[in-house]
């Protein structure tokens, strides 16, 4: 009898025997499957930024709507379980482990190439959710969107683009018009898409890539958050919605860029009202209730994790930093992937001059960026210490923090996992 933990090493050594795959051989072992859960209606979203807390907005307000919810996101950050969600809850390790060998059937058949890391697991988020028979299943793109794995479900109810910019441009490409067309890829004919609509370059790429397939394409930008002001822990806006009237949204979170993630999720509930509707009270609630991790979030008192890992995202983070109200010292836990271009990161960062003192850590991966040359970086503008493991550093800052001190944790994603990993969040 497979054990869990021998089906989820399985999956972390595929990428040791595995290529990205030919989206007609991806769509060829969807099809072997039997097309899993083809028959709900899927919300699918994309973008550089933000994806996951759209995934988990949207999600919140369904199931508090009383809808059955799927959700299938990437990547996680203690728990590969963390990508299957059904109605808030991660899926079981026993429903894991049963899953991963349905999957593993067909890839011992060799009719066609092994499936990727990424699309292996959602053959298994397919399969998982076509046994639940969910009302919605929330799909995030892993990479781009035109040659994503879960682009090859057969129909869609609503794409969502999100904020787009500079990542993974080995992947996708160099500049922000070729990412954008990459991510445009998600759109359908005659499906409804809503996407931020604060970058020109990349919103002309989308609009014309809709007029030319026939998707009807709404941008949405901060201009519809009305009223809208900041709190130490919370943001409220009021959202004037087609179909339920003028919205009270309260956002329980100090992270101002999520202002842009609950808008989209707005305008995409106003363009699914005939197919799901919602009551103004469940929108309402599902907004208050929705957390995401890793994004602004408190784990302890004063201090928060963000898995700032790009310009934009650097960008946003250090815009909600600036606005927190410390009056004490700020003191932030840095770390790195190597191919991340975190020196324009750090450059950001030191201009701010919001921290006092920097601590970095090497991240238990072989992509980590060298602590010495992060150092180097931070060094030439603010005191900064070197940790070799993320759980020293942690408590390396937590040691340093006084009561009205702020500690924060970003660079990577990763780097947030393991700090809620040592502090014991959740495990395997």
């Amino acid at each position: 009898m497979m054990t869990y933990e021998e089906a989820r090493d399985h999956i972390y050594s595929i990428p040791r025997f595995t290529a990205k795959n030919k989206p007609a051989d991806t769509r060829a072992f969807y099809e072997m499957l039997g097309s899993p859960a083809a028959d709900r209606k899927i919300v699918h979203v994309a973008g550089t930024n933000g994806k996951g807390s759209v995934c988990a907005y949207c999600a919140s307000v369904f199931q508090a709507a009383g809808y059955k919810t799927a959700v299938f996101t990437s990547p996680h950050l203690v728990s590969i379980r963390e990508r299957f969600v059904y109605d808030g809850e991660m899926i079981s390790r026993e429903d894991f482990t049963r899953i991963f060998q349905l999957v593993m059937h067909y890839v011992n058949l060799k009719k066609l190439p092994h499936p990727t890391f990424f699309e292996f697991l959602f053959f298994m988020a397919m399969l998982w959710f076509e046994e639940k028979k969910p009302d919605v299943i929330i799909l995030e793109t892993g990479l781009g969107g035109r040659l994503d794995a879960t682009n090859c479900v057969p129909h869609k109810a609503l794409t969502v683009i999100t904020e787009i910019g500079l990542d993974h441009m080995q992947y996708l490409g160099d500049t922000v018009t070729r990412i954008a067309m990459e991510k445009a890829g998600i759109l359908r004919t005659d499906v409804p898409c809503v996407f931020a609509g604060g970058n020109e370059e990349s919103g002309s790429v989308i609009r014309a890539h809709a007029v030319n397939i026939d998707a009807p394409a709404y941008s949405v930008d901060l201009r519809a958050a009305a009223g809208l002001t900041f709190h130490k822990n919370f943001i409220d806006f009021c959202y004037h919605s087609r179909y339920y009237g003028y919205v009270r949204v309260s956002l329980y979170t100090c992270a101002h860029y999520q202002v842009q993630n609950a808008l989209l999720v707005l305008a995409g509930l106003d363009l699914l009202a005939d197919l799901l509707p919602v009551s103004r009270e469940a929108i309402e609630k599902g907004l208050a209730d929705a957390k995401w991790a890793g994004r602004m979030e408190e784990v302890l008192p004063g201090v928060i994790l963000d898995g700032a890992h790009n310009e934009d995202g650097t960008k946003a983070f250090l815009a909600s930093v600036r606005e927190d109200g410390c009056v004490g010292r700020r003191i932030l836990l840095y770390g790195a992937v190597s191919d991340k271009r975190y020196e324009e990161s750090i450059r950001m960062i030191t201009e701010s001059r919001l921290f006092d003192r920097v601590i970095v850590t090497a991240i238990d991966t072989p992509r980590a960026a060298s602590v010495a040359g992060l150092q180097a970086l931070f060094s030439k503008a603010v005191p900064c210490d070197i940790c070799e493991s993320t759980g020293q550093a942690f408590d390396s800052a937590l040691s340093m923090k006084q009561i009205d001190d702020r500690v924060y944790v970003a660079g990577s994603l990763y780097l947030v996992g393991e700090v809620k990993a040592h502090l014991g969040r959740h495990t395997g």
